[in-house]
C-alpha cells in the first residue's frame, strides 16, 4: 500500500461460502484518481493469497469480496465508483468482457454528527468516525461532543476492558487537529461528567496507557534496528559510523524495506537505499 491508503480485510460467511470484505480507508480530503486500480490490485492479491494458503486442498471457486471505501474528506467522493468508468466511452457489445466492479461507499464527509449517533455501531466504531468527520474541524468536534455524551459514558462504563476507546481519540485530535492532548482529555472528562477522583483516575489511566504504547512503538523500533545492523554487520563486516547512524534514523517502514533489500543487495549502500 502506498502512504494514500490503509485497509483491511475480514474473512466471513456469507451462505455457507468463505468470503472477503476488504475495506480501504480514505484519509485524503480529495479523492484519489485510481483508488480503484488499487483496490483491484489488492482484490487480485487477496484471492492469489487464497489460493496460495489453500495448499494441497483443491478448489474451483475464489470468495466474494465486497470492497468498502470509507471516505471523509470534506467535499464528499467524487471519484470513480465503478471501475468500467476509467475507460470512458467503450461500445456497448465490449462492456461483458471488461473488468468492472464497484464499491460500497460510506462517504462520512457528507454526513451530519447526528446521524452517526444513529448508526447501529458499536460505541467506539462511532466515536472513530466522529474524529473522522470533525478531526480537521476541532472547535466544531468540541462544540458537538455533549450530544456523545452517552456514547463516551458506554465506552467508559467499560474501559477496563478495551482501554484504546479513548486514546485513538486523543492521538487523532493531536495529529489531525493539532489539539494537545490533554486539551482533548478535559473535554472528555467534562462530557462524561466524571468525578474529581473518576477526573483523576481517567487522565492517569489513558495519559499512561498512551505513555506505554508510545514505549512499545519506540522498542519495537529499536529491535528492528539491532536486527538490521547485525544483519548488516555479519554479511558486509565492521560497519562505518554513518550506516549504523543511518540506521537508527530510519523509521519502521524503512527499516522493513531493508530487510527485504538485504535479501540481495550487494552493497550496504544499496541495503540503505543510496
Amino acid at each position: 500500500m502506498t502512504k494514500r491508503y490503509s485497509d483491511v480485510l475480514f474473512e466471513v460467511q456469507i451462505d455457507d461460502e468463505a468470503a472477503f470484505i476488504y475495506v480501504l480507508y480514505e484519509h485524503k480530503s480529495k479523492p484519489e484518481k485510481w483508488t480503484l486500480l488499487q483496490v483491484l490490485d489488492n482484490m487480485v492479491r487477496a484471492w492469489r493469497t487464497f489460493l496460495r494458503e489453500r495448499g494441497k486442498t483443491p478448489t474451483d471457486r475464489l470468495p466474494v469480496i465486497l470492497p468498502v471505501i470509507l471516505h471523509h474528506g470534506n467535499g464528499g467522493w467524487t471519484a470513480a465508483r465503478r471501475f468500467s468508468e476509467y475507460f470512458g466511452k467503450v461500445q456497448k457489445a465490449l462492456l461483458p468482457y471488461l473488468v468492472d466492479f464497484g464499491i460500497l461507499l460510506d462517504d462520512v464527509g457528507k454526513v451530519h454528527p447526528d446521524e452517526l449517533l444513529r448508526r447501529p455501531l458499536t460505541a467506539e466504531a462511532k466515536l472513530v468516525l466522529l474524529c473522522l468527520l470533525l478531526g480537521r474541524t476541532p472547535q466544531r468536534f468540541f462544540v458537538e461532543l455533549p450530544k456523545w455524551h452517552a456514547t463516551l459514558r458506554e465506552v467508559w462504563c467499560r474501559h477496563d476492558e478495551n482501554e484504546l476507546g479513548f486514546s485513538v481519540m486523543i492521538v487523532y485530535m493531536n495529529k489531525v487537529g493539532h489539539v494537545p492532548e490533554e486539551e482533548t482529555v478535559m473535554a472528555l472528562q467534562q462530557t462524561l461528567k466524571l468525578s474529581p477522583a473518576d477526573q483523576v483516575y481517567f487522565a492517569d489511566k489513558v495519559l499512561r496507557e498512551r505513555a506505554m504504547r508510545k514505549g512499545e512503538i519506540k522498542g519495537k523500533i529499536e529491535g528492528k534496528q539491532e536486527l538490521i545492523l547485525t544483519q548488516l554487520a555479519e554479511r558486509f563486516g565492521p560497519l562505518p559510523a554513518r550506516v549504523r547512524a543511518t540506521v537508527k534514523k530510519a523509521t519502521s517502514a524503512e527499516l522493513e524495506r531493508m530487510g527485504l533489500r538485504i535479501l540481495r543487495a550487494a552493497t550496504v549502500e544499496e541495503v540503505l537505499g543510496k
